[in-house]
């Protein structure tokens, strides 16, 4: 008889995807943190970034969840996202880049929400 999958088993499991999103979420990080120290010191005050569907053979993950998740630390950060989840434009200072800000696709991507202030 075939051995029971019990609830601690798919808890391992969860755990464990977990730990590799944020792993995988650092390391993507760490990329952009470095193209905006890049760009800013050559004078610019964007970038657009794509979330790579993978990153160095790690398991995949959901693009649009590791992007959104990025937003909001970018956000956070006090720093501007435009576009979608997949494809956005990371902005810093007064200017705005209006003209660069990328054209969503068929809405198979959603857009990137800017967060509201939390009522006290």
């Amino acid at each position: 008889m075939a051995e029971r999958f019990t609830a601690d088993q798919a808890l391992d499991i969860s755990l464990s995807r977990h730990a590799s999103f944020e792993k995988t979420m650092a390391i993507i990080r760490n990329s952009i943190d470095n193209q905006i120290k890049d760009a800013a010191m050559v004078g610019k005050q964007s970038i657009t970034v794509i979330i790579p569907r993978n990153i160095f053979g790690r398991d995949s993950f959901d693009p649009i969840e590791m992007g959104r998740a990025l937003a909001e630390q970018l956000f956070a950060d006090k720093f501007d996202v435009s576009g979608t989840y997949t494809r956005f434009i990371i902005s810093w200072g007064r200017k705005r880049i209006d003209t660069l800000r990328p054209k969503p696709k068929q809405q198979q991507q959603p857009i990137i929400k800017v967060p509201t202030p939390r009522k006290k």
